[in-house]
């Protein structure tokens, strides 16, 4: 049964682990051991391209050696073809609405298993240190992932002016932002919604020796979230300025892209998998009607149980994870005091707004973090995370 493997998670989790590990630390007033939390999200980031590759390839060759050792042992109880491929079974309507799913949603700009707020939060760790060509390295690779988005564009420009290094010509007219991004500065990361979860998912499929066979395997189901932003207002000069938060990552997206590539092997080794066990309940039973009837009553009793038991997707996963991140930044306000409020679904001025919290900087403060979880519309909690 896989759901009683160890669990491995996804390769996202391996490098969302450390950015919640930086988080913590930040919280704690750690700084020192945030950044070697955020070091370790970065060269996590490069590494789990090269394993998920490695992964890959490693389950090709299982593949084709499960399918070779099938073979070996159909011959032994007969002369039906069990070679099994994927584009086979993905000719079956569930299977094939799994995979088209998750390649709509998948996003193919972020690049292989790339994750936008792990480059974003890590460019806002060597603002942190004051370190600006990395961080300008940091917003180069985001434009290449979200070469559209406002905020990225902004952030990229104001930090290669500031270094006077070169930037792509069609960004010539972006306006950098009027307040430096390495100090006297305000951070908001929105945690928003609920990512994608795993559920069991059945289908049918003709099999040597047995005919029709039921297979289950995960697939994902999306959840829409009910928040559509955050909404932060300060004063300057005497007048109420108001910010919103600009997404910078889709983790439906991100989450998607990795499935969809893991699927075809996934489902192939696990129909392999359902072949095996069929093919050695049918040798079972037919060793048993040759001893006798009770014994192949007591055979086809054992190997259904044993089918039913084992024939189970394995749905574990991170269920807390957002949905999206959304990102914005403010100079610290003179009088050092600003609100964070929800926007609803419609965004827009009219849209329903829910006020979070109200913060006030200490005067010490020169670089701060505000971190907001939105599980839904009525639940989430606010976090202040302050640096001199």
């Amino acid at each position: 049964n896989p759901a009683a493997l160890p669990y491995k998670g996804m390769y996202l989790d391996r490098v969302m682990l450390n950015a919640y590990k930086a988080l913590v630390y930040l919280a704690l007033e750690d700084a020192a051991a945030a950044k070697v939390e955020l070091r370790r999200m970065r060269d996590e980031q490069k590494r789990v391209v090269k394993l998920f590759d490695e992964e890959l390839r490693r389950s090709e060759r299982e593949v084709a050696e499960q399918n070779r050792r099938n073979r070996e042992s159909g011959k032994k109880v007969g002369n039906q073809n069990t070679a099994v491929s994927f584009d086979s079974i993905v000719q079956n309507p569930v299977v094939k609405d799994a995979y088209d799913s998750s390649g709509q949603v998948a996003e193919k700009l972020y690049g292989n298993l790339s994750n936008p707020f792990v480059s974003y939060f890590s460019a806002v760790g060597y603002l942190m240190e004051n370190d600006l060509p990395e961080a300008n390295v940091d917003f180069r690779n985001l434009h290449r992932m979200l070469p559209q988005n406002k905020l990225v564009r902004r952030d990229f420009v104001t930090i290669s002016k500031k270094l006077g290094t070169d930037f792509p010509s069609e960004l010539s007219e972006v306006k950098p932002h009027s307040h430096p991004m390495e100090s006297n500065v305000v951070y908001v990361f929105f945690f928003n919604g609920r990512a994608p979860a795993l559920k069991q998912e059945r289908f049918q499929i003709i099999l040597p020796y047995v005919g029709y066979t039921g297979v289950a395997f995960p697939r994902y189901e999306y959840f829409t979230p009910t928040l559509a932003g955050l909404k932060i207002d300060y004063k300057k000069n005497d007048k109420t300025v108001s910010r919103k938060t600009c997404t910078v990552a889709n983790f439906d997206a991100i989450m998607s892209q990795e499935y969809h590539n893991r699927l075809p092997s996934m489902i192939t080794r696990i129909v392999i998998s359902t072949l095996t066990k069929e093919i050695a309940s049918y040798a079972a039973v037919r060793a048993a009607k040759e001893a006798g009837t009770g014994a192949e009553i007591g055979a086809y009793a054992l190997t259904g149980l044993y089918k039913y038991l084992f024939n189970t997707a394995d749905t574990r996963c991170w269920e807390t994870l957002p949905r999206e991140v959304q990102v914005s930044h403010f100079p610290i306000p003179e009088d050092r005091v600003f609100s964070v409020s929800t926007l609803g679904s419609g965004g827009g001025a009219g849209a329903d707004q829910g006020k979070i919290a109200q913060f006030e900087l200490k005067k010490s403060t020169k670089f701060a973090i505000v971190f907001v979880r939105a599980l839904s519309g009525d639940r989430h909690t606010a976090k202040l995370f302050e640096m001199e």
